[in-house]
């Protein structure tokens, strides 16, 4: 890959983090400006350019940043999607349980009537695709990445502007007086209008971070497994175990960690890998 075209796929990050650098450059010069100067409404016009100057574009690279992370994280659920619809091939890679690379078994030849995935998926993958009748080849449902991702980006750049107009604004103002008040009211104009570009950042971030929930929500819902039985239909046994959805240790039923929630029990004897005993309780003690 060569240089522009890594930088036509990674400029959100690449400004991102050109800002952060401008941003940590303002912010020294600033403190060295107020540092050097006797007069305070000399002081204030550095505590504008140079502190407010420097947060607001570490702030913007910041949000920039995630919001490159989140666009990744949409083309990782494209690549879902369309391996699910059959797109494109799906993976098929036997389970070795660590022991060494399985040889590939050869797939079998798919029917011409049926898509390829239907051969090489897993039965789950499958029975998913059939329950869902609806869903044909036609637009996804949902908002695209990009009507998104250009709509944030653009309520961004006009924040931006913004922040950069008032900024501007409110620097001439305190570097254009002798007086403090002046140029303490120029710093709180500052401090309010970046408060309304930072509110308005983290709206448009949150707003895109929804989308791509919702969208994991849609994508991955018919795969959720049901629960083995009902949760917490019938209080454990004291001194059995427990666990709770979500939680990664495991507890003894009477343990308070677990006070009020819906459990399910545990055999002792095949407790998964990935749990960890309950300190609290003692858990890998219960006998």
């Amino acid at each position: 890959m060569d240089l522009m075209t890594w930088l036509r796929a990674e400029w959100d990050r690449v400004l991102g983090f050109t800002l952060i650098a401008l941003g940590a450059v303002l912010l020294v010069l600033g403190y060295l400006g107020v540092s050097d100067s006797p007069y305070v409404a000399e002081q204030l016009s550095y505590i504008v350019s140079g502190g407010l100057g420097g947060l607001f574009l570490l702030g913007a690279g910041a949000t920039l940043l995630i919001l490159a992370d989140l666009h990744d994280e949409w083309r990782k659920l494209d690549r879902v999607e369309a391996m699910l619809s059959g797109e494109i091939p799906f993976p098929n890679r036997p389970h070795t349980n660590g022991v060494g690379p399985a040889p590939a078994a050869p797939a079998p030849a798919a029917a011409p009537d049926k898509p390829a995935l239907a051969s090489a998926a897993p039965a789950l993958m499958v029975e998913t695709t059939i329950a869902d009748p609806d869903a044909g080849p036609g637009p996804r449902p949902g908002p695209t990445a990009a009507a998104i991702f250009r709509r944030e980006r653009f309520t961004l750049g006009i924040g931006m502007l913004l922040a950069v107009a008032v900024l501007f604004g409110s620097w001439a103002r305190a570097s254009g007086v002798d007086e403090p008040k002046p140029a303490i009211a120029a710093v709180a104009v500052a401090v309010f209008g970046l408060v309304l570009v930072a509110m308005g950042a983290v709206g448009s971030t949150l707003t895109v971070k929804r989308h791509v929930q919702l969208r994991k929500g849609r994508l991955f819902a018919p795969w959720l497994a049901p629960e083995d039985g009902p949760v917490g239909a019938a209080p454990a046994a004291a001194g059995s175990l427990v666990v709770a959805p979500g939680l990664t240790r495991y507890h003894r039923a009477e343990c308070p960690s677990v006070a009020g929630l819906a459990v399910r029990p545990l055999d002792r004897r095949s407790i998964p890998a990935e749990l960890a005993p309950c300190r609290l309780c003692d858990a890998d003690s219960a006998g």
